[in-house]
This record gives structure tokens, sequence and C-alpha cells, in this order.
């Protein structure tokens, strides 16, 4: 697994993730309201350089729900009901998802031109999500030896402390190596699916950064509650 190189520029953490493809994580102050979330969004415009025809999302709700895009999906905002992923293989339409704890993953083939963009939290993680998202996109042409992956700035095992039931099923289902103590390594267990999926090692990228420790960079939940604001990761096909 290898830690990625980024830039902060216009309070957006730009990766540099590979040829035709645009991704990063917003750094500004987004509440977590969905009027809030939609005037960031339209921010993105100006700040990509690009004009998507669509920006699509999913109105999170901790499951295992895909939804995957293609040229009539329409354009302008749309945020899609109970969906944690999303995938395309149509230029032009950016996915997004947010967080403020949870695992951001963005996994994208640039020779089948496939992406997808996945919000993973203990729910999620638990239902494998991302390799729902795996499977989805070699439904479009995509190939786990080809797919590369990001897993954004989320909390990390130091600072997230589970039930002992939470942790005690974690352990059983992913092995012992995700869990120490009542703390869960989120990223891990997400990382061992996309391995299970013949991801190859050299394809996983992480971005090191803990929510709860970066105070003056990151939003966190677990840290500043209700207060919390959010980050939202995005990838677009150029």
């Amino acid at each position: 697994m290898q830690l990625l190189t980024h830039s902060i520029r216009n309070g957006i953490a730009w990766h540099a993730l590979g040829s035709g493809v645009i991704a990063g994580t917003t750094l500004k102050n987004y509440a977590g309201e969905n009027a809030d979330r939609m005037a960031q969004l339209e921010a993105l415009r100006g700040d990509l350089g690009m004009e998507p025809a669509l920006i699509a999302g999913g109105e999170q709700a901790h499951g295992r729900r895909i939804e995957t895009l293609g040229a009539d999906s329409g354009d302008g905002v749309k945020l899609f009901p109970e969906t944690d992923g999303l995938v395309t293989a149509e230029r032009g339409i950016l996915l997004h998802i947010v967080t403020a704890d949870c695992v951001p993953l963005l996994l994208f083939d640039d020779q089948a031109g496939v992406i997808a963009a996945v919000h993973a939290g203990w729910k999620g993680t638990q239902q494998r999500i991302v390799q729902r998202a795996i499977e989805t996109m070699t439904g479009l042409g995509a190939r786990p030896e080809r797919i590369k992956i990001l897993a954004g700035p989320c909390i990390c095992q130091a600072h997230y402390e589970v039930s002992p039931e939470m942790a005690a099923a974690f352990a059983e289902e992913f092995g012992d190596g995700c869990v120490e103590g009542h703390r869960l390594d989120l990223p891990a267990v997400n990382l061992l699916q996309i391995r299970e999926c013949g991801v190859p090692e050299n394809g996983l990228y992480q971005s090191g950064l803990c929510t709860w420790e970066e105070t003056a960079l990151l939003h966190s939940y677990r840290r500043d509650g209700q207060a919390a604001g959010r980050m939202i990761t995005f990838i677009v096909l150029t």
C-alpha cells in the first residue's frame, strides 16, 4: 500500500491518480446539510476548470446500494436515495461522497474508463460495499488487476473505539488483525476486502490522514459531534 501525495489549492486536496482522471477532497467548511452540500458542489464547477454534465451522489444510508450512471442519467446535480456507492463509464459525470470519519474510496480503471466512489462506514464495510463496487465496475469492462484505489482521509484505529460486540463481530469475520482491544481499523478491513477481489498491492493508495487528529484540516464527527462539517470526495473522467 502506498501513501498518495497531494497538493492543496483553493480548499481542495487534489489527488494525482492517473491520466484522464480528476479526483480530490474538499476541505472547505460544509455543515452537512443538503443545501450546503449543493452549494459546495456547484462551486466545484469553477474549481475544476471544467463543466461536468452531471454531479452525482447518494443520500447515504450506511448500506451497500450502488448506483450505476450512464449517458441517460441526466444532468445538473442529483442525489440518489439509499445510495452509498456510484459507478460510471461515462466521461463528464462527477461522482462524489461525503464523509466525516467514514472511509471515502475512489476506484478507477483508466484503461477501461470506469470509475467509482464509495462511502464505507462500519455498516457498509461489514456488508462489503467496496467489493460490490468492484463487481459493478467489472460488469462495465474493468478488471481487478488494473483497478487503482485511493482510501481518503478517515478516522484511524487509535481513535475509533467501538462496542465489544462490534469488535468481536469484525474480528470473527475479518480476522483479529482489524481490531486492537475495542478499536476498529476500518480502512484495513476495506483494504482486506479489496485484496480479496484481486486488486494488486501496488494499486492501493492511502492518504495517511486521520480525521480525528487533523484538527485544523479535516472534519471528524467523533471529535466534534453535531458541529462537525463534512468532506466531499470526488472523481470524474475527463
